[in-house]
């Protein structure tokens, strides 16, 4: 792809797919040496909350990330990250007390949340506007890449080397991402802080401006509604494989790597379908496309559609992703792109643990085929708000804003 002769696209992403893969492979490794260890489903669930707990932090965390310079960020953020994740694999070593191993868990996934944001941001100072669509759908590809390695591949070298060295590999992933950092070369600009300038002032503007402008406000309300009705699509999912299907582990993973292959294309072809759509056509047909897919396999009950369905929904999926980030990318005052992406990750995640409780409170009373279509149905809703017309005040607003911002501009060259 094109993108990708960007030199510095090319290390940063590269280095992202590595990074991608090691924290694929420990996400799957982690509950895998919890239950072993302890034996017991409070702990895993309690180590589930710990690793969601910093996505709160998330909220906030968007006022540091337009202060700082973003590359300088990241090469921070993966140095913690491969610090941590070493303790990790040095501590379980040591059959630890349960809480020690919670707290450096904890501790990994809130450096992390500075990670997403800081490079969404750093993206667009490093590629032109025209290719931010094909950039984002290649992002995605990468994601789903990544955690199609981690459904192959996680269980196997578990069983091969055991979970304690997946921890390793992960170290060695993050120090891989950081190395690359070094070899990107781009010019910042930051604002010069003011007197005035003050913490709670700046995070209240963030919301005030995802308020404003209204498709920020469908993008979020849209991201936290699909997450909050996905959120249970594992679960159900295997009592569907298991029940009705009447099928087997295999089974399982071959529909799940289907949605992962989907997402893979779907991302690659962004760019490519971004020339003749719109993104904001693009976002909503890959919300109803989507939910419709997965309401859709609950009729079916035959392996092969669900497969086809998990293909049509990953692909919708890889293109709604990327469309969503591109278009954040198009719309958000570049001075607020830090607060934006926290925002938007925090509230995405925050949303999954809500879907979990509602839609698992729901498998217990609700038929299975059913429960997919009540997963679809919501998504399908928020997908239609994006067929109401949308008036921003965009212009006024960065002009305003640039008006007011004093920068400079740095070299992030360490």
């Amino acid at each position: 792809m094109s993108i990708l002769r960007n030199r510095n696209f090319a290390i940063l992403f590269s280095g992202q797919i590595v990074s991608a893969i090691g924290n694929n492979l420990f996400m799957i490794a982690l509950p895998w040496f919890v239950f072993s260890m302890t034996g017991s489903k409070s702990d895993l669930a309690l180590t589930g909350i710990f690793q969601t707990l910093p996505s709160i932090v998330g909220l906030f965390i968007g006022v540091f990330i337009d202060r700082w310079r973003k590359r300088r960020t990241l090469i921070w953020t993966n140095i913690l990250r491969a610090t941590i994740s070493l303790a990790l694999y040095f501590v379980v070593l040591l059959h630890p007390p349960f809480m020690t191993l919670l707290i450096l868990v904890l501790l990994l996934e809130l450096v992390g949340t500075f990670y997403r944001p800081a490079e969404a941001s750093l993206l667009p100072l490093i590629l032109p506007q025209e290719k931010l669509s094909s950039t984002m759908g290649l992002v995605q590809s990468g994601g789903a890449l990544a955690q199609l390695f981690g459904v192959l591949l996680g269980g196997t070298l578990i069983f091969l080397i055991g979970a304690p060295l997946l921890f390793l590999i992960n170290t060695i992933t993050f120090a891989f991402s950081l190395i690359s950092l070094f070899f990107v070369r781009v010019k910042e600009v930051v604002p010069t802080p003011t007197k005035r300038s003050s913490f709670v002032r700046e995070w209240l503007d963030g919301i005030r401006t995802i308020v404003r402008l209204r498709v920020l406000l469908r993008i979020t309300l849209a991201a936290m509604v699909t997450n909050c009705a996905l959120a249970p699509i594992d679960l159900v999912m295997t009592a569907w494989v298991k029940g009705p299907m009447n099928g087997n582990g295999l089974m399982l993973g071959i529909i799940n790597a289907s949605v992962f292959i989907g997402i893979l294309i779907g991302g690659m072809l962004l760019g490519h379908m971004n020339k003749r759509i719109g993104l904001k056509t693009i976002l909503f047909a890959g919300l109803v496309i989507a939910d419709i897919g997965v309401s859709l396999i609950g009729i079916f009950i035959d392996f092969y559609w669900a497969i086809a369905f998990g293909l049509i929904s990953g692909f919708a999926l890889g293109t709604l992703n990327g469309s969503i980030g591109a278009l954040a990318l198009q719309v958000i005052p570049k001075e607020m792109r830090g607060r934006m992406f926290s925002t938007l990750g925090a509230v995405s995640t925050l949303a999954i643990p809500l879907g979990m409780a509602i839609y698992g409170w729901l498998l217990v009373y609700v038929p299975l085929q059913w429960m997919y279509v009540l997963i679809g149905l919501p998504a399908i809703l928020s997908g239609l708000s994006f067929l109401l017309p949308l008036k921003d005040g965009l212009g006024q607003l960065r002009d305003k804003d640039n008006n007011q911002l004093e920068q400079k501009t740095v070299n992030t060259d360490v």
